[in-house]
Formats: structure tokens, sequence, C-alpha cells
């Protein structure tokens, strides 16, 4: 359950990769989360839980486009195969990247911080942060632009001193 719940944001992201629509990801999500839960059993401690998972959310999409083949099908099999092994290539690198960002959030002034917050979280977006704060949308893209160019400048560098880039 605790690698589940430190790695689940890796599975659904994995999944999002190869699958178009968020709401199609979503739930194959959940059914991969209750397979991952019923096969615990047969997963080997000694090996990496994120790749185990993602492979099972794999076969979970091949599943997916197979039962739903009212909808076209966007990615044949072979496509959402290569899709795979190259977002399981490049997760390492986008793990360093995240906890980077993390990292430089949470150097950002608390206004700036509270700003991105109110931006980017879940349902949140930039008008309506506009209309709770009082400030034109045209304002918040330039703080905004500010704050992206700050938590990039940050990153890289932070990548650089870990002698990861």
């Amino acid at each position: 359950m605790r690698r589940f719940a430190e790695t689940n944001h890796r599975i659904h992201a994995f999944i999002a990769t190869l699958l178009p629509h968020r709401a199609d990801a979503d739930d194959v999500f959940q059914k991969t989360s209750v397979i991952l839960w019923r096969k615990f059993g047969e997963f080997d401690p000694a090996t990496d839980f994120v790749a185990w998972a993602c492979r099972v959310a794999q076969l979970e999409v091949h599943n997916f486009h197979r039962v739903e083949r009212r909808r076209p099908v966007v990615f044949d099999d072979a496509l959402i195969s290569q899709l795979a092994e190259e977002r399981m290539t490049v997760e390492p690198r986008l793990l360093l990247r995240r906890e980077a960002l993390q990292f430089c959030l949470e150097k950002l002034p608390a206004d700036n911080r509270r700003l991105v917050e109110k931006c980017y979280a879940e349902h949140g977006n930039i008008h309506q942060a506009a209309q709770l704060l009082g400030q034109s949308v045209h304002t918040l893209y330039k703080k905004l632009s500010r704050i992206r160019k700050s938590l990039r400048e940050c990153v890289e560098r932070q990548l650089v001193e870990e002698g990861e880039r």
C-alpha cells in the first residue's frame, strides 16, 4: 500500500501518456489500481514496483482499446508498446525533474507559490485566479511568465548541481 501511495501519480502519468483522453486515463488508472491490489502477491519486492505497475497498466490500456472498439482507436497496440517503452526509459529523468521542481516551488516567495497553486491546481485556471485576486488576466499572465522562467532556471540549476542534466 505504501509503495502504491508513493508512486500512484507516476503510474497515472504513465497511463495518461498512452491515452489521449483524461477521463479514459482516469478509468484505466482505477482498473489498474484494483488489479495491482489483487495481484500484489505476484510482485517481487526485489524488483522495481513502478516498472511492474506500469507493465500492468500497459496491459490494461491494451484491454481498454479492445473493449472500446466503438470509438476510433487512436493508437494501435504496437504504438502503445513503443510509447510505454519510451515512457519507462525517460521516467527516471522525469522523476528527478519533478523533485527539482518541488524543491524550487518550495523556495518561491509565499505569494508567488500561492499564485501558482491557484492557477495550476487540479481545477484552477488563470481566469478564475484573476477574478479571485481582483487582477487582470493579462497581469497574471505576466506574473506567471516571470515565475515560470524563475522555476525553469532553478530546476536547470538543481539538475546541474545533481549532475543529472
